[in-house]
């Protein structure tokens, strides 16, 4: 009689799909966009310039003074990055694997990644940074338009965004006896958070 309602209803529940999948995406990013609020296991925010290393002394993911995106940023970034020394003052090796931007800092992100000469240079100079084979992510949910992230694979086990399914996404569906009307419902719970942040580096830009 009605064949539609089973369509529409199955509709109701992919979007109520989407929307928790969109849900776990904002917790993720807002650790990146407020940063300042969140802290890490050495009760310093997410980004810092001044990370407690374990054996006394500190150490920096946050360029400092913040930049925009440029050629001569990023490089610095990147060395200052690769350069970090763990709690043991000892050089972590890390290499810069990906570089995280907003859309409307992605066409910069393309030519320094991509062009095989310097983008900011008259000189035919040869762009160095095409070389590193950086992996360009582009995320919607990032709010601060001109901040970018660089960050590389956990040197550890308790480096990096740690994320807990903890339940996972379960829909339900029921009828109101009084109303007639038809009730959907998504539930699932996730936490995510950050111990030790030593495989990220971010900039929030000029």
């Amino acid at each position: 009689m009605y064949p539609d309602i089973p369509t529409k209803m199955e509709q109701i529940t992919r979007e109520l799909g989407s929307s928790a999948r969109e849900t776990q995406e904002l917790l993720v990013h807002d650790l990146i966009n407020n940063y300042g609020s969140y802290t890490a296991g050495d009760g310093v925010a997410l980004f810092a310039t001044t990370h407690t290393a374990l054996r006394g002394g500190t150490w920096s993911n946050l360029l400092s003074p913040a930049a925009d995106l440029t050629a001569t940023s990023l490089q610095t970034a990147i060395d200052n990055f690769e350069t970090t020394k763990d709690d043991s003052g000892k050089y972590q090796i890390i290499k810069v694997r990906y570089l995280i931007v907003a859309p409307q800092n992605a066409w910069k992100a393309r030519e320094l990644l991509n062009s095989g000469y310097d983008p900011e240079s008259a000189n035919n100079a040869e762009n160095t940074i095409k070389d590193r084979n950086l992996q360009l992510i582009v995320s919607p949910y990032l709010t601060d338009t001109d901040a970018w992230t660089l960050m590389a694979e956990p040197p550890s086990s308790s480096s990096g965004i740690i994320a807990f399914n903890r339940r996972a996404i379960t829909f339900a569906k029921d009828g109101d006896f009084e109303t007639g009307d038809a009730k959907f419902k998504a539930t699932f719970r996730f936490s995510v958070g950050v111990n030790r942040p030593d495989n990220m580096y971010h900039s929030a830009g000029a």
